[in-house]
């Protein structure tokens, strides 16, 4: 938690749209730090972070998968974190799951399953 008791929320997404949908439906409730690409998030995380929302395709630079797992070792493993994807079958939820998600979140979503969500792993 920051100073204003708000948790902190890395966001890894590299669609604008996206980012700005996200900013105005959690900016109220939550501190939040965005990322474009597994790179940025990477510096992000020298922050303290409480938990991280993870798009699964992320452009040129990495997968949502290669920046959880980069997250893994190096230190950053007690990070919630949540899977953002436009899979949402059944499958794709588990693949993810395994792979060490936390949970999983499929695309189009609205603020209330966002913000419960996130609020489900904070309180684990």
């Amino acid at each position: 938690m920051t100073q204003n008791n708000k948790p902190h929320i890395l966001v890894v997404e590299d669609d604008a749209h996206h980012r700005t949908l996200i900013n105005h439906q959690l900016k109220d409730k939550y501190n939040l730090t965005f990322a474009v690409d597994a790179i940025d998030g990477a510096r992000a995380l020298q922050k303290p972070i409480d938990l991280a929302l993870i798009d699964i395709f992320l452009g040129s630079n990495g997968t949502g998968m290669d920046f959880l797992d980069h997250m893994k070792s190096n230190g950053s493993s007690h990070i919630k974190t949540i899977a953002l994807t436009a899979q949402g079958a059944k499958e794709d939820r588990q693949k993810y799951l395994d792979h060490g998600f936390d949970d999983y979140i499929p695309k189009p979503y609205n603020r209330v399953e966002l913000i419960e969500g996130i609020e489900r792993q904070l309180k684990k």
